[in-house]
């Protein structure tokens, strides 16, 4: 399946591929791609650090994974380092277990900027919800609707995408905006930074902590948070810098994030599919092979379709009201019967 992927994306610098750690990926991701970056998904691997607490027989599993993700998702090192240290306490082979797992494969401080900020493979678990009424269908049905439902998926993307660039000023996608946004807001709170040389600025946050800042023109900004270069776009203190000195940050954002980018992923055009009597012959000369049916007999009876569940696909139970007066849940104070009836 891996092969596959090789003409696409072979010639593509900086590849970052992020999975799952099953033998069979991280095999294939190390022949296939030697020069690739290969992350894991964090969700994935929560639940793999689950099963290792149990094991352990730690009590509070939940309250340990917590921190486990909150390291791991975190771009403040003092954070990640106070995580690991409340991991230590609570048992000393659960943070030796981490630390095997290569903290450059799944934290995102020590990611190097390769994951963009992506921890997770959610967009494509996404995707496979398109393909989610295809099981259990015959496979003419199953391509079909695979083909149509992706189809769809694509022009509803690239429609929403022309739409954005109609609007002023839509230079970069709709999410990408809303988070300079919010890092534009946050520079206005940090204090006027000093500038120390030509481009090199020093940064204090409304906490104190001091930063440098480097923004050379013509080369990517940089500061000692990390943070640009683990997200590819200005952090609020080199924003900070550029409005000191009245440079548009804007030049900072990689153009991975541009609208023109987004709109290329979708791009493509499909085209119909011709009517079986136009098909071409089979003819293994040139490699049209005639499909036969799988040399096995088919059990009798409706198939089994098995999937392995985890808390991945467990729902988040809502937390049931307590009425303060009588401590039976379902109501509150104000709509207790029981505080209805003594009164």
């Amino acid at each position: 399946m891996l092969h596959e992927l090789v003409p696409s994306i072979s010639s593509r610098s900086d590849l970052c591929i992020i999975s799952d750690r099953h033998a069979g990926l991280v095999r294939g991701c190390r022949e296939i791609f030697p020069s690739a970056a290969h992350r894991h998904c964090l969700r994935h691997l929560r639940e793999n650090f689950k099963k290792a607490v149990r094991q352990m027989g730690i009590s509070d599993v939940e309250f340990v994974c917590q921190k486990m993700y909150t390291a791991g998702n975190t771009d403040d090192l003092d954070l990640f380092n106070q995580m690991m240290v409340d991991i230590i306490k609570i048992k000393p082979e659960i943070h030796q277990w981490l630390v095997e797992r290569d903290l450059s494969k799944w934290t995102l401080i020590f990611d190097g900027g390769f994951r963009y900020g992506v921890m997770t493979t959610n967009a494509s678990e996404a995707f496979n919800g398109i393909l989610k009424r295809a099981r259990g269908l015959p496979v003419q049905a199953l391509i079909t609707t695979i083909y149509y439902n992706i189809v769809r998926m694509f022009i509803r993307r690239l429609e929403m995408i022309i739409a954005e660039e109609h609007q002023s000023n839509n230079f970069f996608s709709a999410r990408v905006q809303v988070k300079i946004r919010k890092l534009e807001s946050d520079a206005r709170r940090i204090p006027e930074p000093t500038r120390v040389n030509l481009h090199e600025f020093q940064v204090f946050d409304m906490s104190s902590r001091s930063y440098r800042v480097d923004i050379t023109p013509g080369s990517n900004s940089l500061c000692s948070c990390g943070r640009t270069i683990i997200y590819h776009m200005p952090c609020a203190h080199v924003i900070s810098c550029t409005a000191a000195v009245r440079l548009s940050h804007l030049e900072y954002v990689s153009e991975f994030y541009t609208l023109n980018n987004f709109k290329m992923t979708y791009v493509d055009e499909f085209h119909t599919i011709p009517d079986k009597q136009f098909w071409p012959i089979h003819d293994p000369v040139v490699g049209l092979y005639p499909l036969t049916p799988p040399n096995f007999r088919r059990r009798s009876g409706r198939p089994k379709s098995t999937r392995y569940r985890n808390t991945m696909d467990e729902r988040r139970h809502e937390s049931s009201r307590v009425c303060s007066h009588c401590h039976m849940t379902g109501h509150n104070k104000t709509t207790c019967p029981a505080r209805r009836r003594n009164h």
